[in-house]
């Protein structure tokens, strides 16, 4: 099946495919102290990567639900009769002239036409202010955040739509060796938050990328994204139970429940801990990929609490698998592990040998 053609009002922008390079591009347009809107599908963590970048940038975020809000919470005006003049005050932004921050504006495109109208002068790049009053801080960054039209993320008023800068952000969820993908990033991030399933929906992902996120607007209860992927991982106990079907299907749709629940049955076939205490004789179901994508992730678990022998046989293991699996087997028990020493050593050597410039293109930006 072809990839789907997204378009931006009309206009089929260039996409923005991993949350690295989303952080580039909007930290781009802060320090040209230019707006951005970030449009994208529902759940591909349009929200999560803003956040995360101001969190790695060690700056403040300031964020709006903007549909919660009336044009009043912006701007309304105070009228001075004596004087016979009209100020207009907002009283929802940050008012610190020497704030340095993040002014997130989420669900931009359900906000109301009047809402919009009262933002018009925030988002310009040459006034950044509301009414006549108010100034954005000159180090703030203003950055909103919305559904495609073709989603039914509501209407755009058209002064809105050519004032801040457009980035469509459309992850690409593919697994590649010759680069680092938004794949790689979501297992990364799953990993860290260390969930109950978090390991099966890895292994699942690794298997069948393109099912991280396949979102329809005419099926939105039967499409996976990452966020739903995110919230199965923490929902599901480690070991499987027979209503696990249930919530996967709730969460994410039951095109992909079958197919998940399955998946993760294979773990129940596997002994992580006699594959890597027999490393060079355990079987490598070479011609099962579900399988074998299966065994990989449940040995890479295994060395978040590996002894220095368990370590090495986790490579000499890995040693003995294709390319693909061997490199993301190593990449998701350094991260287990916390052990960047993990490749030290005589075997860490001869995996470096063998694996060594595909392992480069797996180190975040």
């Amino acid at each position: 099946m072809g990839k789907k053609r997204l378009t931006v009002f009309g206009a089929e922008l260039a996409p923005v495919t991993t949350v690295a390079q989303l952080e580039r591009v909007l930290g781009r347009c802060a320090k040209a102290n230019q707006s951005a809107v970030v449009f994208g599908e529902p759940g591909v963590g349009k929200s999560a990567a803003v956040s995360a970048m101001a969190l790695k940038a060690g700056r403040k975020l300031f964020s709006i639900h903007g549909p919660h809000h009336g044009p009043e919470d912006f701007k309304f005006p105070i009228v001075d009769t004596a004087e016979k003049l009209v100020h207009w005050v907002q009283t929802v932004f940050p008012s610190d002239q020497e704030w340095d921050g993040i002014v997130f504006i989420d669900e931009f495109g359900f906000m109301p036409p009047a809402v919009q109208s009262a933002l018009l002068g925030l988002f310009h790049s040459g006034e950044r202010r509301i009414g006549t009053d108010y100034v954005l801080p000159a180090k703030a960054s203003v950055i909103g955040a919305s559904n495609l039209m073709t989603d039914g993320c509501g209407r755009t008023i058209s002064p809105m739509v050519l004032r801040p800068n457009k980035y469509l952000f459309d992850p690409d969820t593919s697994q590649s060796l010759a680069a680092r993908t938004y794949n790689d990033e979501f297992c990364a991030w799953l990993q860290a938050q260390n969930y109950p399933a978090g390991d099966d929906v890895i292994s699942f992902v690794r298997c069948y990328p393109d099912r991280l996120h396949d979102y329809a607007a005419d099926r939105p209860a039967d499409s996976p994204t990452p966020r739903g992927w995110a919230e199965v991982a923490q929902l599901l106990d480690p070991g499987i139970h027979p209503d696990d079907n249930l919530h996967v299907a709730g969460k994410i749709g039951p095109s992909v429940a079958d197919q998940f629940c399955a998946h993760r049955e294979l773990t129940v076939r596997i002994d992580p801990i006699a594959v890597v205490n027999h490393p060079e004789t355990s079987t490598v179901p070479e011609n099962e990929p579900a399988l074998l994508w299966a065994t990989v992730g449940a040995v890479a678990a295994v060395a978040a609490k590996a002894t220095a022998k368990q370590k090495e046989g986790i490579l000499k293991y890995l040693l003995r698998c294709p390319a693909e699996y061997a490199v993301y087997g190593v990449v998701d028990a350094i991260g287990r592990s916390k052990d960047k020493g993990m490749l030290g050593g005589a075997v860490g050597a001869k995996f470096l040998d063998k694996f060594g410039p595909l392992m480069a293109t797996k180190a975040p930006d």
